[in-house]
């Protein structure tokens, strides 16, 4: 029987063998070039969905873990019988979470909700909604991102107006790793906690780790529903506004259409 020191001995042998040869500079560089070509052999979104089925991690995590588009990943995983937790079923959440927002200082949105809200035509009129919108400086690739494919799909260049970047929050990153999310949503956690903001994610796990750690948490939809009862969205487009949502596709609860009426 082969024991775990002989194989490691054989490992060393063949890694000094291969600098030897000048293959490569140095063990670490041999080491490093393994492991790259390892994680290259793997399919990353299986290992990504294994983890998000399990509980383990947040869907937004899942897009980085497996290097994938959010809508292909999103995709990837309905072929295979994975519904992603994204947005809210319940009524009760929506119509809580606009009451929050209505009284609180400011939000602090995640990439979840930056997507949603490119989608259904928000991302570029922000400040016609009359809050105070905070997203996490590590997540500032994803809105240039999005303001590129406004101006590519709309055929002119595109600032997103009405969101303010935050700094750095300290602990983020050891927080992502214990709470299983990205770096931006555990700063939009952290922010949130502090300043009595609240986060909104259409990441069903990332709002339940933000009222596990003390924060304020709304799916996008009341954000979408505090603008519509502010008068800064109109019944019509509060309306197509819920279609486009249902066909991302992210969860709306039955009666969302009642929501906007209430004042």
């Amino acid at each position: 029987m082969v024991t775990t020191v002989e194989i490691g001995g054989w490992v060393e042998e063949i890694l000094e063998h291969l600098v030897r040869a000048g293959y490569y500079a140095s063990k670490a560089e041999a080491v490093r070039d393994a492991i790259r070509r390892l994680i290259e052999s793997m399919d990353l979104r299986i290992i990504a969905l294994r983890a998000y089925r399990d509980g383990r991690i947040s869907y937004q995590l899942a897009t980085e873990i497996s290097n994938t588009g959010y809508e292909e990943l999103l995709a990837y995983f309905l072929k295979r019988g994975v519904v992603p937790e994204l947005g809210s079923d319940e009524l009760e959440e929506v119509e809580e979470g606009a009451r929050l927002i209505l009284e609180a200082p400011g939000v602090v949105v995640d990439l979840s909700t930056l997507y949603t809200l490119y989608h259904v035509g928000l991302l570029n009129q922000l400040p016609r909604l009359g809050i105070d919108i905070y997203v996490p400086k590590s997540g500032s690739y994803e809105v240039r991102l999005a303001e590129m494919r406004m101006a590519v799909f709309h055929k002119k260049a595109t600032r997103i107006r009405g969101i303010l970047q935050m700094d750095p929050a300290p602990g983020a990153v050891e927080y992502a790793r214990r709470n299983g999310v990205t770096v931006v949503e555990a700063e939009a956690i952290i922010h949130a906690a502090h300043r009595g903001l609240v986060v909104v994610s259409d990441d069903a796990r990332t709002r339940l780790n933000a009222r596990l750690s003390g924060a304020l948490a709304a799916p996008t939809l009341s954000l979408i529903v505090y603008g519509m009862r502010g008068g800064a969205i109109r019944p019509m487009e509060y309306d197509r506004i819920l279609e486009k949502m249902r066909a991302i596709p992210i969860l709306v609860p039955e009666g969302a259409e009642k929501l906007g009426a209430l004042r």
